[in-house]
């Protein structure tokens, strides 16, 4: 336990850079809206257009996030290299040399709306075919492009201004619920002992605990509502039997870090 306990303060150490974001503006959360599920909020149509052949779809057929990830990073996958799309890599001030020999200078706003919409980098050369082009308007673009400014660098889901969520889990009913429940009561008193000495940069720790029956529920169950319904930041303990695999995929994918326990070993994902 105290190993773990170790390991779980390393997943803190992630915190501080999540504190220095600030709040988005109303323009910059639309811009989110749209880049997590490329649908514009006022309802106005969004469309995207793929391949050589520019066959013409919904534009929540191909959200951005899909390719370039939460952070904006990208998400590698099926010989697709997505671009790093944060502000601070798009607007290096020089010449940057992609991953397929050509080369750009910095984006600005104008060739950036560029990009999206006609799909040519600030040189004029074309942007890889598998890259969509969008159509959109002009509010939905500019809001777009305002919360790229920020892409990577707001709160992440679970810190706020005064705690920090953190999520644990243990199967009810089963073998392993002693164990789960012991761990749960350990790190509510470990939480309790870091919030009575001022939390973390004076934001409180906050548990939420998902109990669930492992004869109708997999630990992934139990992990998908603390990610998805409780919105942590990064979850802790839980004892896993099976489906390391997948648990794995979601974590990588949702972007939360995560220690636990599998039997006699501990399974880390950061």
């Amino acid at each position: 336990m105290k190993h773990f306990l170790y390991l779980l303060s390393l997943i803190l150490l992630f915190i501080p850079s999540a504190l220095l974001a600030g709040a988005l503006t109303p323009q910059e959360r639309l811009g989110k809206e749209i880049y997590l599920k490329t649908v514009s909020p006022s309802g106005r149509e969004i469309k995207a257009y793929i391949g050589i052949a520019s066959t013409e779809a919904p534009g929540s057929v191909f959200p951005c996030v899909n390719c370039h990830g939460r952070n904006g990073r990208g998400r590698p996958g099926s010989g697709i290299f997505p671009s790093n799309i944060t502000y601070k890599e798009l607007t290096k001030p020089y010449m940057v040399r992609q991953l397929d020999g050509r080369q750009r200078p910095a984006y600005t706003e104008e060739t950036l709306a560029r990009a999206i919409t006609k799909g040519v980098d600030p040189a004029g050369n074309r942007l890889n075919p598998a890259m969509p082009l969008y159509s959109m308007s002009e509010e939905d673009l500019s809001a777009l492009i305002a919360y790229l400014k920020h892409l990577g660098t707001e709160l992440d889901e679970g810190v706020r201004e005064d705690r920090i969520r953190v999520g644990t889990f243990y199967p009810k009913g089963g073998r392993f619920t002693e164990a789960g429940l012991s761990m749960t009561n350990v790190l509510k008193a470990y939480f309790d002992q870091i919030n009575l000495q001022g939390g973390i940069y004076g934001r409180k720790l906050e548990l939420q605990v998902v109990e669930y029956d492992e004869r109708e529920k997999s630990p992934l169950d139990g992990i998908r509502q603390l990610v998805q319904e409780k919105g942590v930041f990064a979850i802790v303990g839980g004892i896993l039997e099976g489906g390391g695999r997948e648990i794995s995929q979601f974590l990588e994918e949702e972007e939360v870090p995560f220690v636990g326990l599998s039997p006699n070993r501990l399974m880390i994902s950061l």
